[in-house]
């Protein structure tokens, strides 16, 4: 793709933030290797997983947000990351139909992802948006074995993904 090539190419460290929640949009990124967190923190201080990113995924916003970044993005992973300026992405968007129909279909299925999350949640509760998390993580990042579907994850990450706090152990 022809916008790949008008990227700068940035070499992140685990822990980085990639642009913060409510942050002016200024550019648009691609994650060519490592992995990216899309983070909301709620009015009360609660940290929520809304997306889990990795090699070949583009995150950003686009469309001339004037509240700008609706989330924060978290490097979790030592990441090589593309970026190219929104306005150079809406002057090739108007150059080429193909980049404007693929990144209004990205932007929808990351509505839709981020919608399903919620409405599981506070429709159904924790058990149904647990499987629903399971589902969709096995479908983005299982591998296939001969027992079924491999998965491996660790419980706090779990915890995340479902929007849900630990579990208290104290009076």
């Amino acid at each position: 793709m022809r916008w790949k090539k008008e990227m700068d190419i940035s070499v992140c460290r685990e822990g980085t933030c990639l642009y913060w929640d409510g942050e002016a949009v200024d550019y648009f990124y691609y994650v060519y290797s490592g992995a990216v967190k899309l983070q909301k923190t709620t009015h009360d201080g609660k940290e929520l997983t809304m997306s889990l990113l990795g090699q070949g995924d583009p995150t950003g916003e686009c469309g001339g947000l004037k509240n700008g970044h609706q989330c924060t993005g978290w490097i979790t992973e030592a990441a090589e990351i593309g970026m190219i300026p929104v306005r150079k992405v809406e002057k090739l968007m108007e150059q080429s139909s193909s980049l404007a129909v693929s990144l209004m279909k990205w932007a929808g299925v990351m509505s839709q992802q981020h919608q399903s999350k919620f409405r599981d949640l506070l429709l159904y509760g924790r058990h149904v948006a647990l499987a629903s998390t399971l589902i969709r993580l096995s479908t983005a990042h299982g591998k296939t074995t001969e027992e079924g579907i491999s998965l491996l994850l660790i419980q706090n990450l779990l915890n995340l993904l479902v929007l849900q706090e630990k579990p208290s152990t104290g009076p």
